[in-house]
């Protein structure tokens, strides 16, 4: 399956653009107009809300670029975006930015080794006692295992058992965020996570885990210099 990505790279001497707060400039840019698809949204076709992990455009980025992604490759949805995005961000950087449309192929496959991966800004909401009393290596592995079994079984991918996997997170960096939402502040906080961790799978595309993946929050990278994620 392919995905399609919007990449705008940051110019020289300019701060990226964080992704939830694209999002919000997006919005602010469409000002009520109908030229964002309402999954933009984080809504479907019907007004009703998406569950998580269903968002079909998100806006995404690391710490070099900020962009637009259709998780299956929803041309449709993707191209509408594709403008108001580049306007946007040249008005915010004060020149035009590189920018270029990306085909990612969306997939995974077991691998012989174990491969190391980054996990950037994932939010996890913690409303139970239950779900507070895990340790923050439990959450993500729950999280990851949740993500990689829906979409296997959304797309058809062939995914080992989970204990095939053998995942192992090696390093964890947690704190608090308040929860925005459209009416403003909530007295809600999820827990923000930055960790590094491992597994005999090979992912290939744009993956995320957790809560807030629509804000761009918790992509999934290799750990190493280079290629998309740089």
């Amino acid at each position: 399956m392919t995905q399609l990505l919007l990449r705008i790279n940051t110019p020289p001497g300019c701060q990226t653009i964080y992704r939830d707060k694209f999002r919000e400039m997006l919005a602010k840019a469409a000002d009520g107009r109908a030229i964002l698809p309402p999954q933009f949204f984080h809504y479907g076709e019907d007004g009703k809300p998406l569950s998580t992990g269903e968002a079909e455009i998100r806006t995404i980025g690391s710490k070099n670029w900020v962009g637009v992604l259709s998780k299956t490759g929803n041309a449709e949805l993707f191209d509408p975006c594709v403008g108001i995005a580049t306007r946007v961000a040249a008005n915010h950087y004060g020149s035009p930015a590189k920018m270029e449309v990306m085909e990612l192929e969306y997939g995974l496959e077991a691998a012989a080794m174990p491969v190391f991966y980054n996990l950037s800004r994932a939010a996890f909401k913690r409303r139970s006692a239950k779900r507070r009393a895990l340790s923050t290596e439990e959450i993500i592995k729950e999280y990851l295992l949740r993500q990689l079994n829906d979409e296997a079984e959304r797309f058809g991918f062939d995914l080992p058992p989970d204990s095939a996997l053998k995942i192992q997170v090696h390093h964890t960096k947690e704190m608090g965020m308040r929860l925005n939402l459209n009416t403003g502040l909530s007295n809600e906080y999820v827990s923000l996570v930055d960790a590094n961790f491992s597994m005999y799978l090979e992912l290939h595309g744009m993956w995320q885990i957790g809560n807030l993946q629509a804000r761009g929050h918790g992509l999934i990278y290799r750990a190493k210099p280079g290629g998309v994620w740089s």
